[in-house]
C-alpha cells in the first residue's frame, strides 16, 4: 500500500530488466519514479549490471508521451516496435547502459 512498485530482475551477461515501475495515482508528481531510476543505476553499479532495460507494454499506450520524455529525461534510449515487429506484444523498450563510477 505504499506509493510505488518497482521488480527488477538480474539476468544473464549483467544485464537486468524492470519488469514493473508503478507509481499510484496519489503519489505522481512527487519525483519517486526519478528516485526509483537512481536506485536503480545504483543497484547495478554494486552489482556489475553494464544494461538495463524494460518494456513498454501494451497498456502504456494512453501514456506512451509521458513515459518517453520521463525516460529520455534519465538517459534511456526509447525503442518503439512497428506493428510487424515479429515475437513481441510490447509496444517498444526502454534501455540504458550503465557507466562505472570511476
Amino acid at each position: 500500500s505504499g506509493g510505488a512498485h518497482l521488480t527488477m530482475r538480474k539476468g544473464t551477461e549483467n544485464v537486468a530488466k524492470s519488469d514493473d515501475i508503478k507509481i499510484f495515482p496519489n503519489y505522481r508528481g512527487r519525483r519517486l519514479g526519478s528516485l526509483l531510476l537512481i536506485y536503480i543505476e545504483r543497484w547495478a553499479i554494486e552489482n556489475d549490471i553494464v544494461k538495463i532495460y524494460g518494456d513498454l507494454e501494451k497498456v502504456d499506450r494512453d501514456h506512451i508521451h509521458i513515459l518517453k520524455k520521463f525516460y529520455k529525461k534519465h538517459g534511456f534510449e526509447i525503442i518503439l516496435f512497428d506493428k510487424s515487429t515479429p515475437g513481441t506484444t510490447a509496444l517498444g523498450r526502454i534501455e540504458k547502459t550503465i557507466a562505472k563510477e570511476s
